[in-house]
């Protein structure tokens, strides 16, 4: 785009910082708007549904235009449908639909779906599979994947509190889902839990050749800041697992976490 400072709204107008007006959020703090003209392109060539159209698009029309463009394997999509379904897993009346609130949320913890100068891949295809490649470990024949996706706060205790010092997990945050942010929560003595919130720059990520979301710990502690800035979330959570000192070792993957089977196979 010629003009950084402009966005697109869900309405398809173009308007200046100037003169845009705040940006509506729904229920989850969802912004309503584009991150760039690519993905406000890919939304209006999805088959509308007949639930409310221009709100909601049939996931197969995605699925087939991702694969079409960018050879997308069936496992990726796998998780990807998880990610775009999950933010409104208790709203969803028809699995078969992608509401517009879900879209924009994925890309704004993983990236546009517009194309990459390198490689046949979008930005944010390219994070969803270096999340499926490296956010876990093989145990066996098993995946085991730190990465917990749609847990609330209080999932996230009652997965750890009985797990051993030093297991963690990462989530998407409730409260900065609208900057697509992130959650680490550790497992310290007794049945005690801590929980970092992780902030980036979803803006600007997608402006270079490579995915830099800038990705620090949002707190104003001063140790926090020998934590990045990191380009995405597996390179985050490979700085945690370096001994920074902060409060929590980041030792073990907390186990059992819901999306363990859709990362399977995939590595």
């Amino acid at each position: 785009m010629g003009d950084q400072s402009a966005r697109i709204d869900s309405t398809g107008e173009q308007e200046t910082s100037s003169t845009r007006p705040e940006p509506v959020r729904d229920a989850y703090g969802i912004s309503n708007s584009f991150l760039c003209s690519e993905d406000q392109d890919l939304w209006s060539q999805l088959h509308p549904s007949n639930v409310a159209v221009g709100t909601h698009k049939e996931l197969e029309s995605l699925r087939k235009k991702l694969k079409e463009d960018y050879g997308m394997k069936d496992q990726l999509w796998k998780l990807l449908k998880r990610f775009l379904q999950g933010h409104d897993q208790e709203h969803v009346v028809n699995k078969d639909f992608l509401s517009f609130h879900g879209f924009i949320a994925v890309t704004k913890w993983f990236g546009s779906f517009k194309r990459m100068k390198k490689g046949n891949t979008c930005y944010c295809l390219q994070q969803v599979e270096n999340l499926m490649k490296k956010g876990g470990v093989k145990r066996g024949k098993s995946f085991v994947s730190w990465f917990a996706g749609f847990i609330t706060n209080d999932e996230a205790y009652k997965y750890l509190r009985k797990e051993k010092c030093g297991t963690f997990l990462v989530r998407f945050s409730e409260s900065l889902s609208s900057e697509g942010g992130f959650c680490v929560a550790v497992k310290l003595k007794d049945d005690e839990v801590l929980q970092y919130q992780i902030k980036g720059d979803y803006e600007q990520a997608c402006n270079g050749e490579r995915y830099n979301a800038n990705l620090r710990l949002n707190s104003e502690l001063k140790e926090a800041r020998d934590i990045g800035p990191c380009t995405n979330i597996v390179e985050f959570v490979d700085a945690l697992r370096c001994g920074v000192d902060i409060e929590g070792d980041f030792e073990t993957f907390c186990p059992g976490l819901p999306l363990n089977a859709t990362f399977q196979g995939y590595s």
